[in-house]
């Protein structure tokens, strides 16, 4: 009996640190305070998501991605057709007899010719736009990628840390539950139990060990999982990993309280929204662009042709030169161009439907997160004031009067298991709001470390 006493006597209620928005303010203003006190530091982790950031595949693709569109905008921005140079040999003897050739002098010699084709002012403008357009895509394309490689980085993290916690409360309750097996035992062979009292006892110890496997499996499969996000051999270890994912929360206390001070609007700082913007806007401009293919193009020339003289005319060679204009009648492509035209029409349209559906559905999302967040925040406060105490009380009133005989091992046992499955359900509970919160920071940009740039 002593070791019992000693085992309740020496277990401690979990420090529990809650990050409570809206409704429930108490839970994030204590977090804050040990922010800044310095419980809870966010270095480690804002260091490891930046070195995310940089080296990780799909963000290092999209920064190639960036690197080209913005090397074709300086192309496209500096490009202009280039000339044409022709060299042909004339030899056009004549002939006395034909009256129709008034010159009866032979013509032969070389013609250079330099043409300079002139598109119609303004479509060279327009590609050079939509180029433009297309890196602006593309950067935005990089932080959103960004964005979505710390989300998942970061709610690994939060399951990391979960399963971990519940494997340890399901440690701790399955030694009390084998201090409890073993007082059962020791009363049965005194005669003071029943042999029903020792096996539902022993069923418990066995469904707690069946809970530990469960979890160890569970945690190590999030462990797997998180070395992904890091360089081939250099996942941290376990405990290194744990304490990474305890800096979740001072991380996140920051970044919420920085956007609850900046008060952002959905539809102007969602990642998604803006570049579905800017793809309408260059749609635009690719309707733009296929209505010069009803405008004509030009087409400058000059050529300067040397008449050589042939063998026996006395004839002295002259030289000619010409200058002009060419231009092409959209004719033919004109009568067609209407289908193209049309085309890029409907993609702007469909474009712009679909910016409204993602403002909409970006605007649900963050409001039914932030509705999941203050519920859970609430929850997690209900569950640390008052359901897990009173299932504490409950417990240590039981254990005393199990103890002199006045109640079953039964009772103990159905309290037992009621606070371990209160104290796992919060557990759950707080992952769900963490879940909830990092959600939220996503959705309006603001989930990378404190003071790097938001582009919207």
């Amino acid at each position: 009996m002593k070791s019992q006493r000693a085992l309740w006597a020496n277990r401690k209620p979990r420090t529990e640190l809650s990050l409570i928005g809206g409704r429930a303010s108490v839970g994030l203003c204590v977090l804050l305070m040990l922010w800044n006190a310095g419980e809870l530091q966010a270095d480690g982790l804002a260091e490891t998501i930046q070195q995310l950031n940089q080296r990780h595949p799909r963000v290092q693709e999209r920064a190639l991605q960036l690197a080209a569109s913005l090397d074709e905008a300086s192309y496209r921005g500096s490009v202009y057709p280039d000339p044409m140079l022709g060299i042909s040999f004339r030899n056009l003897p004549y002939k006395r007899n034909l009256p129709i050739i008034l010159d009866q002098e032979p013509m032969t010699g070389i013609e250079y010719m330099l043409t300079q084709p002139i598109p119609f002012p303004g479509r060279l403008s327009a590609e050079a736009e939509i180029a433009d357009l297309g890196a602006r895509a593309s950067r935005l394309r990089l932080a959103l990628e960004k964005n979505t490689v710390t989300r998942e980085f970061l709610l690994a993290l939060i399951e990391f840390r979960n399963a971990s916690e519940s494997l340890a409360l399901a440690e701790n309750y399955g030694d009390q539950s084998r201090v409890v097996a073993d007082t059962a035992r020791a009363r049965y062979s005194v005669g003071r139990g029943n042999l029903a009292g020792v096996t539902r006892a022993n069923l418990d110890q066995d469904r707690y060990n069946e809970r530990i496997e469960r979890l160890q499996g569970l945690r190590d499969s999030w462990q797997r999982r998180l070395e992904y996000y890091f360089p081939e051999n250099e996942t941290p270890p376990t405990d290194s990993l744990l304490a990474l994912s305890r800096e979740v929360d001072g991380y996140l206390a920051e970044l919420w309280r920085e956007m609850q001070a900046a008060e952002l609007n959905v539809a102007t700082e969602s990642l998604l929204v803006a570049l579905g913007r800017v793809e309408t806007e260059r749609t635009g401009r690719d309707e733009s662009l296929a209505r010069y293919d009803y405008l004509p193009d030009f087409q400058v020339f000059a050529s300067y042709m040397r008449r050589d003289r042939l063998r026996g005319d006395r004839t002295t060679g002259e030289d000619f030169y010409s200058f002009g204009l060419t231009m092409r009648v959209p004719l033919w492509s004109a009568l067609s161009n209407s289908d193209q035209v049309e085309s890029r029409t409907h993609l702007r349209r469909a474009e712009e439907v679909g910016v409204a559906d993602m403002t909409s559905r970006e605007q649900s999302e963050f409001a039914a997160a932030r509705e999941r967040f203050q519920t859970a925040s609430e929850r997690v406060r209900l569950f640390r004031e008052s359901l897990i105490p009173r299932a504490r009380l409950t417990r240590d009133s039981l254990r005393t009067t199990y103890e002199t005989g006045e109640s079953e091992i039964f009772d103990l046992l159905q309290v037992w298991n009621e606070l371990y499955m209160l104290e796992s359900e919060c557990l759950a509970i707080e992952l769900e709001r963490n879940e909830a919160l990092i959600t939220m920071l996503a959705i309006v940009n603001r989930i990378l470390p404190a003071g790097e740039g938001h582009e919207p």
